[in-house]
């Protein structure tokens, strides 16, 4: 009885031995199909490549399509940037209408009293009065009239030049399209 139960264990640990060594020869055959399957990926991409290089009309579609898509994303840029520059300008404009009394760029801020005469201005006036090339900037940008003339008669551009001293307000003369004339200073 000895034997034969020696025998069984024998048997059952070459059965166990034969089941890793298939299991293993399984794992083997497996991961070589696995590989083979990755090199005939990289094979056909490989014979594409070549033949892209190879069809002028493959290399004429792909440069076009390569330009369209770098024209879109130029375009989707620029329409980001543009939003961007709105946002802060839309940010800049209302602290500065909130500072001086403004309602937009071209209302008029009324100020005095009638026994005086009552002054008007208008906010390019009072960004020019300001040296505010950037306020000017914006303000031309949402459509501030460089025309309109306040309660002196002095369009925003004159009010820069009365002011420019030493080339104080150079800046808004040329934001303004207008030629300078400096004044030597003092009061």
């Amino acid at each position: 009885k000895e034997t034969e139960r020696d025998t069984t264990e024998t048997g059952a640990l070459e059965n166990a031995t034969e089941e890793q060594q298939q299991a293993k020869e399984n794992a083997e055959a497996e991961s070589l199909c696995c590989e083979y399957g990755q090199q005939q990926a990289q094979l056909k991409q490989l014979e594409n490549e070549v033949h892209a290089r190879q069809c002028p009309e493959h290399n004429a579609e792909q440069r076009q399509e390569e330009e369209l898509l770098r024209q879109e994303v130029q375009q989707v840029k620029k329409q980001e940037d543009e939003q961007r520059e709105q946002r802060e300008r839309h940010q800049v404009l209302g602290q500065f209408y909130r500072r001086w009394g403004f309602e937009g760029p071209n209302e008029p801020r009324h100020s005095g009293c009638g026994m005086f005469g009552l002054t008007t201005t208008y906010p390019l006036h009072q960004a020019a009065e300001l040296a505010d090339v950037r306020v000017i900037e914006m303000l031309l940008k949402e459509g501030a009239k460089r025309g309109k003339k306040d309660s002196s008669n002095l369009s925003a551009a004159q009010v820069a030049r009365k002011k420019n001293k030493r080339g104080s307000h150079e800046g808004v003369l040329r934001a303004l399209g207008a030629k300078s004339k400096v004044s030597a200073g003092g009061a």
